[in-house]
């Protein structure tokens, strides 16, 4: 009879623990359940309030000044410049550097940075010169020495503002550049530039005068994606291997004509306003022109394309014309829009039409 008592109350105590343990555990699975619903929900919240207060940061921040003559200083001493969030007062003129210039010609002085640029939500109130003249001699025999930089290192501006003139023609670049986010508010010019770097980028960068990159050299890869220009936007002569310019604007149109693209061209949901210009260019890659809209009028005149090319559900508002053009390959022309019959002429003779 004892024996059959502890039995039972050894039983009773061993279900009790199982139950405990069954209640614990259905306790912790809720728990656990809850705790996972809460946290997306806390992360939301922490990263909006992250978001709220470094925007708060950014509203209240205030832009630091720092004189243009004393960044050129800096270079000269061997310094790299590292400014974020800086008005620049007066004009930043590379070729004003003395002891980092030589004579390349006659009539050609190089100013040679090696230097880092680094610049940062900074405001440009003064012109930004990296190629200059001046004209010397004796009063019997007088000409002008033109001045161009050499930039040997990492030359960034990001998300800057540039309230005068930019001039950078005739600038190389060991490196890649870094103009992303950034607003040209006067004319600006990177013509007969050259890089060696692998990327250079201008994405969501805004022209609110005229740009102009003519004639310039990349051996790497150019990306202005998301680009507004609101005058002109001229890349005449361009030498790079991939252009990409998808979500581009160009109130103006574009010229890309005599333009030599060894990759692809990528030029989707693009809107173009004015007239547009690809002739006399060479396209050894593939070329996108998906989506666009062109107002004015478009001329592909004695382009040749080597690749594949796709006009899928563009739009041609005006004239568009491809004389003499040459397609290596069939172009895709999938629900492209027209205002007047189009005819193009593959390598292999065959006429491609497209109608309103």
């Amino acid at each position: 009879m004892k024996s059959s008592v502890l039995m039972y109350l050894y039983h009773l105590y061993n279900d009790s623990l199982y139950l405990h343990a069954y209640v614990y555990q259905n306790i912790y699975e809720k728990m656990k359940r809850i705790i996972w619903t809460i946290i997306p929900f806390m992360m939301s919240l922490f990263s909006f309030l992250a978001c709220s207060s470094a925007q708060s940061n950014d509203d209240v921040r205030e832009l630091k000044e720092v004189e243009a003559s004393k960044i050129l200083r800096k270079i000269a001493k061997g310094e790299d410049i590292i400014l974020i969030n800086s008005i620049i007062k007066g004009d930043l003129n590379f070729t004003d550097l003395e002891g980092f210039t030589q004579l390349s010609s006659p009539t050609q002085l190089t100013t040679h940075i090696r230097q880092t640029l680094y610049f940062q939500g900074c405001v440009f109130l003064g012109k930004v010169i990296a190629h200059d003249r001046s004209l010397q001699g004796n009063e019997k025999q007088k000409q002008y020495v033109y001045e161009k930089v050499h930039f040997g290192n990492n030359v960034l501006f990001f998300d800057c503002d540039f309230r005068d003139t930019v001039n950078f023609n005739e600038a190389t670049f060991e490196r890649g550049i870094d103009f992303n986010q950034a607003t040209f508010r006067e004319k600006t010019t990177f013509n007969h530039i050259s890089t060696l770097g692998q990327q250079n980028q201008f994405i969501n960068l805004t022209a609110e005068k005229s740009f102009q990159m003519i004639s310039s050299t990349f051996i790497g890869n150019l990306n202005f994606k998301g680009a507004k220009f609101f005058e002109e936007a001229n890349f005449q002569g361009i030498s790079v291997y991939d252009m990409q310019m998808s979500n581009l604007e160009a109130a103006q149109g574009i010229q890309l004509s005599n333009a030599s693209l060894l990759g692809n061209l990528y030029f989707n949901y693009v809107k173009c306003g004015g007239n547009s210009s690809f002739a006399f260019s060479r396209y050894m890659g593939r070329v996108d022109m998906l989506q666009c809209v062109f107002n004015g009028d478009v001329t592909f005149e004695r382009a040749y394309f080597y690749g594949k090319v796709r006009f899928n559900r563009s739009q041609f508002d005006n004239v568009i014309q491809f004389t003499d053009s040459r397609f290596f390959l069939e172009p895709e022309l999938k629900e492209v829009v027209v205002n007047e019959p189009i005819s193009i002429e593959t390598i292999e003779s065959k006429t491609l039409k497209i109608n309103p």
